[in-house]
C-alpha cells in the first residue's frame, strides 16, 4: 500500500487507516461527542487538532489527515524533538487546546470513554493520551495533537501531569537512551521549561503527586482492559501499553521525586 492508502502505525493497522486526505478508524459510543469537540475547535479556528468529517458508508469515523510525522516505539526521538524549544512549543500547544476546550458545551447525550484513568468532571476537556505518539511534527515543530478518542472532562493538572510524564520524559536513564536520546536530559529543568511555557501555577510537589496518580490510574486501566477485552476502547490498552513499562516508570518516580523539586 502507498503512503496515501494504507495502515498507520498508531493503534495498529486494523484500527487506523489513511485514505488520501482522511484518516479512518473504528467508531465507539463516544465518537459523536469527540466529533462535536473537534468541530468546536474548528469553529474557533484552532489549528492544533484534526477536523471531524463524519462517517464513511461503512460506519468508520473520518477525520482529516494532518501532514507530518509521529513516533511510536521502537522509533527514536529525533534530535529536534529533544530540544527545549520543541518542549516549549508542545506546552503552548497543549495550553491552546485546553483553553479552547473551556468553552465547549457537550451535547446533552454526550458519551465519553469511561475508563479508570478518566475523571469525568472538571473545567476543561482532557486529551488523556498526550505523548510523542499523538503529536504531529512538521519542520521540527509540533503542529497538532491527534487521536482524541480518549478525551473526557477533567482538570488541567490531570492532563499536564500526563504530558510531563511522557514529554520530560520521566523515565529511567536506560529507557530514555533506548528512545534515542544521546544523553539523559536534566528532567527538573525540562519540567521548568514546560511549566513556564504552559503557565502552570500548581506547586511542584502537588504536580508530582498527580503524575504518580496518573501512572497508578494507567495501571488500573490496563487491568480493567485485560478483564474486559471486548468492551469498547479496551483493545488499545491490551495491545499497546505494556504494564511492566508503566510499573518501571512508577518505580523511577518513587525513587527520584525529590530530585525533581525546585
Amino acid at each position: 500500500m502507498g503512503a496515501e492508502f494504507g495502515p498507520l502505525i498508531a493503534g495498529g493497522p486494523d484500527r487506523v487507516v489513511r485514505r488520501g486526505k482522511y484518516v479512518l478508524r473504528k467508531t465507539g459510543p463516544w465518537t459523536p461527542t469527540v466529533h462535536a469537540l473537534l468541530a468546536h475547535f474548528e469553529r474557533l479556528g484552532v489549528r492544533g487538532a484534526p477536523r471531524a468529517r463524519g462517517l464513511t458508508a461503512g460506519g468508520c469515523e473520518r477525520v482529516s489527515f494532518v501532514e507530518g510525522t509521529t513516533i511510536v516505539w521502537p522509533e527514536k526521538w529525533p534530535s529536534g524533538m529533544q530540544s527545549d524549544e520543541y518542549l516549549r512549543d508542545v506546552a503552548q500547544l497543549v495550553r491552546l487546546l485546553h483553553d479552547a476546550s473551556e468553552t465547549f458545551r457537550p451535547p446533552s447525550d454526550a458519551i465519553w470513554q469511561e475508563q479508570p484513568l478518566t475523571l469525568s468532571h472538571g473545567d476543561i476537556i482532557c486529551h488523556n493520551d498526550l505523548g510523542p505518539w499523538n503529536t504531529v511534527t512538521r519542520g521540527n515543530r509540533p503542529v497538532a495533537i491527534i487521536d482524541w478518542d480518549m478525551a473526557a472532562p477533567g482538570t488541567r493538572d490531570w492532563d499536564v501531569a500526563l504530558a510531563l510524564w511522557h514529554w520530560v520524559p520521566l523515565y529511567d536513564d536506560n529507557e530514555i537512551l533506548e528512545w534515542g536520546w544521546a544523553t539523559v536530559p536534566d528532567r527538573r529543568h525540562r519540567i521548568e521549561v514546560f511549566s513556564a511555557a504552559y503557565g502552570i501555577e500548581t506547586p511542584r510537589d502537588q504536580l508530582l503527586k498527580t503524575i504518580r496518580k496518573r501512572q497508578v490510574a494507567t495501571l488500573r486501566t490496563i487491568r480493567w482492559a485485560q478483564s474486559n477485552p471486548n468492551l469498547p476502547g479496551a483493545d488499545v490498552w491490551v495491545d499497546c501499553v505494556p504494564p511492566h513499562v508503566v510499573r518501571r516508570q512508577l518505580r523511577w518516580l518513587d525513587s527520584n521525586a525529590e530530585t525533581l523539586l525546585p
